[in-house]
């Protein structure tokens, strides 16, 4: 018999081995106890849905909630994701009917936004588009030659390291937009995952200065974080000096804007990327918080627009002395657009002209001026 089942711990075992067999033949060799500890939980199990046959599990996939706060607001996102189907089961249409009951699950828990990777066009008829924004970097030793800065003590952080995890968990939480990694031991398994290492960086004085996170044999900074974008540079120098073997890439989000000037200075390449494929459920509340956030990155240009998404809402973007505000209206629509391309003409990453062409006409200025949204993700919470 076939059914669709939400797991209980007694199924941890059997879904982890279902997940390493069906992902490592797929791709390289994969182990998901070492690369998403967070999830290496046999209470985790609840946030997965499997289609069983005969008490075996024969595809699976979880959603995952995250409190996220933004610019002080507190938000449900969801990562959907683990979606596994077995070889010899696909084309039966299991994956379809375990990604209806994901949406419903969606609904049930309230969140306000969800996101996942993957085949675009697969997610797509879920309401899930590229979307977000990500300013990527590479750079080698050679690009910092005759740089002169002050090196930064950079220590490796342990699980049972109380203090510092304090303070990573601190610093990490004055982003503008930042999932709660709860506990120690949580923050811990998200600083870890994918096998990456955390360090943390302290100045001449013994002062906590910011972590970041090593990923791919310390060829990748997973994420660095700074008490301020200076400190972020020299971080960003003493790595290159302790591993000057190592190319090293890194992203970060667009609000941190101050960081980007200086780190692109030293870079080799630099390039705008989407930050994952996002659904956007509340869409008022998401566009009001992270307005405010982009109100403090740039001037804003007064004005209004009212855009409808069909059979979802209507409202109307307003700019007045330079603030945002976004609310639900029954005034006629100066934009209509489909799900996918208000996602995009909002969320970014290309400026609104790239997605409306000759965009123009009632708010064209404002929303010029406004779009995208700086919304982003870091790719440690993208359980």
């Amino acid at each position: 018999m076939e059914e669709i089942v939400r797991l209980t711990p007694a199924d941890y075992e059997q879904a982890v081995d279902f997940l390493d067999l069906v992902f490592s033949q797929a791709k390289k060799p994969h182990h998901f106890e070492k690369m998403l500890p967070r999830l290496a939980l046999p209470d985790a199990m609840t946030h997965h849905f499997a289609l069983k046959r005969d008490g075996r599990i024969r595809a699976m996939l979880g959603v995952y909630p995250l409190e996220t706060t933004i610019d002080g607001e507190r938000f449900l996102f969801s990562t959907t994701g683990n979606v596994a189907t077995h070889w010899r089961e696909t084309g039966r249409g299991y994956m379809s009917a375990l990604l209806d009951r994901a949406m419903t699950e969606l609904h049930e828990i309230g969140a306000d936004a969800s996101r996942l990777g993957g085949h675009r066009q697969r997610y797509n008829r879920y309401g899930f588009e590229m979307a977000g924004t990500g300013v990527s970097m590479s750079l080698t030793a050679h690009n910092v030659q005759g740089v002169p800065f002050a090196p930064l003590d950079l220590r490796p952080v342990t699980r049972n390291d109380a203090e510092t995890l304090a303070l990573i968990r601190s610093l990490h939480a004055r982003s503008a937009m930042a999932v709660d990694r709860g506990n120690d031991d949580s923050l811990y398994r998200v600083l870890t995952a994918w096998e990456a290492q955390p360090f943390a960086a302290f100045d001449e004085n013994n002062r906590f200065s910011g972590y970041l996170v090593s990923a791919q044999g310390g060829g990748s900074l997973a994420e660095l974080k700074a008490e301020t974008p200076e400190l972020a540079e020299r971080m960003l120098l003493s790595w290159i000096k302790a591993y000057p073997e190592n190319g090293l890439s890194l992203t970060l989000p667009p609000w941190e804007a101050e960081t980007i000037a200086r780190l692109s200075r030293h870079c080799q390449s630099l390039s705008l990327n989407p930050a994952s494929q996002f659904k956007i459920i509340s869409w008022t509340r998401l566009i009001s918080a992270l307005g405010r956030v982009r109100s403090r990155m740039k001037p804003l240009i007064d004005g209004e627009c009212v855009v409808n998404i069909p059979g979802e809402t209507r409202f109307i973007l307003r700019v007045r002395g330079g603030a945002l505000s976004c609310e639900e209206t029954a005034l006629p629509a100066d934009l209509t657009l489909d799900h996918l391309t208000a996602t995009r003409l909002i969320f970014g990453p290309l400026p609104p002209e790239a997605v409306l062409p000759g965009l123009s006409g009632k708010g064209g200025a404002m929303l010029s001026a406004l779009l995208p949204l700086p919304l982003s993700w870091n790719g440690q919470d993208r359980v």
